[in-house]
């Protein structure tokens, strides 16, 4: 067996071999493995530093750090905080990554300097604050830096007085680029992290705002981000199908998916608003509908729907009720979720004069001539011409007419 010495011998000239004949710059710190350790076999040699690295090594090492660590980091070095704060490191802006924390650094100087300690509401109500404090330091910081940013996302009362979350974001949108904003989840109804006290107190207004305020600050959020990022490609939002928001919505005609959830509970979509959205956004690729359309015998004749479009490729109303499809014109469309609407309201009985449903079978070989997939089903080549038992089975969970809903009852 060879000597631990005669080994450490032989690969010291194995290495020196290496380099001479592949010209490795020699002025790196190499070393050697050993049962012991490491061994410097150039002794006057000094690592690279980090700075020596270029400018787009360095920022795609930060990219993968979080805002937090980003700003943790800056703290090394002069010529670390210059790097970090290049604006392509901060392209994701999500407010949804803070939270209130009962352990805040901010209570904890208030303890200390304070004589008298705070009862439970008023730990959370200062708390609370402090969240908003570092939400305000967020949005500074990024309009110092004027982030480059691609992805938005939030969870705010616009509408709140007291929060303002709505200016917040305002400023914010004008301050830094957002030409290249090409994503957005924006749920406007509410702030989840906001505080709900059991009883009325004298430390927290009203939990939300009125839902028309809540609406009007969502339309002036539209209006600054139509102007400041009209590349929009993805959105995901609460929606309140009124005129003035449809109009917004429909200026952003580069979007391929959008996610419409409800806002109104028990309010009846227009079916003219719904044509002129499908309409004007050309590009649409991928649309997601939710709404929560109250169901009763008087109103059945309203809540049917006709869709049109000529570039919708997935099209997803599961998440609707009282939606009943009656006409389609998409030429593209390649896959659909679909489902019976959840009943609600009185118990409509179905007979001979009341109003039954179109077949979605129906409806879907007249305007989807493309389609592939219904629900996780996967079509035949000849279903318009037959429907199989699997296809059958499918749409007895997902059709409302008179032949699939095998009930006596609309439900």
């Amino acid at each position: 067996m060879m000597a631990p010495s005669r080994k450490k011998r032989k690969l010291r000239r194995n290495i020196h071999h290496h380099l001479k004949y592949k010209k490795h710059d020699t002025s790196l710190l190499i070393t050697a493995g050993t049962s012991s350790g490491y061994y410097p076999l150039n002794r006057k040699a000094t690592a690279a530093s980090f700075d020596s690295l270029p400018l787009e090594c360095r920022v795609l090492i930060f990219s993968f750090l979080s805002d937090w660590d980003k700003c943790k980091a800056s703290t090394v070095s002069k010529s670390w905080l210059a790097t970090i704060r290049s604006p392509i490191l901060w392209q994701t802006v999500d407010f949804t990554t803070f939270s209130v924390d009962t352990r805040d650094e901010f209570y904890e100087d208030y303890v200390q300097t304070s004589p008298a300690p705070l009862d439970w509401k008023g730990h959370v109500l200062y708390c609370y604050n402090c969240y908003k404090k570092r939400l305000e330091r967020y949005a500074h910081h990024l309009r110092s830096v004027k982030a480059a940013v691609k992805r938005l996302r939030f969870q705010f009362d616009l509408g709140h007085p007291e929060d303002r979350f709505g200016k917040l974001l305002i400023s914010l949108l004008r301050g830094v680029n957002c030409r290249n904003l090409v994503a957005l989840d924006a749920m406007w109804s509410q702030t989840l992290c906001r505080p709900l006290m059991p009883h009325p107190s004298d430390y927290f207004p009203p939990y939300e705002s009125p839902p028309l305020g809540k609406v009007k600050a969502f339309q002036e959020f539209l209006k600054v981000l139509v102007a400041v990022a009209p590349n929009l490609r993805q959105a995901m939002l609460p929606f309140d199908w009124s005129f003035e928001s449809t109009s917004l919505l429909i200026r952003f005609r580069y979007l391929t998916e959008l996610h419409l959830k409800y806002y109104w509970i028990f309010s009846v979509l227009s079916q003219e608003h719904l044509t002129a959205l499908l309409k004007g956004l050309v590009h649409l690729k991928k649309f997601t509908l939710q709404l929560r359309n109250r169901i009763t015998p008087g109103s059945l004749h309203e809540l049917q729907y006709t869709m049109e479009s000529k570039s919708i490729q997935l099209l997803d109303i599961s998440g609707c009720q009282g939606f009943f499809l009656c006409g389609m014109n998409m030429p593209r469309l390649q896959r659909i979720w679909v489902s019976r609407p959840r009943w609600s309201g009185p118990l409509i009985i179905l007979n001979e004069h009341s109003f039954i449903p179109r077949c979605v079978y129906n409806v879907l070989i007249e305007g989807a001539p493309a389609l592939e997939v219904i629900n996780s089903y996967r079509l035949e080549e000849n279903w318009t011409q037959e429907m199989s038992p699997e296809l059958h089975r499918t749409l007895r969970h997902a059709c409302s007419c008179q032949k699939h809903l095998n009930s006596w009852a609309l439900m």
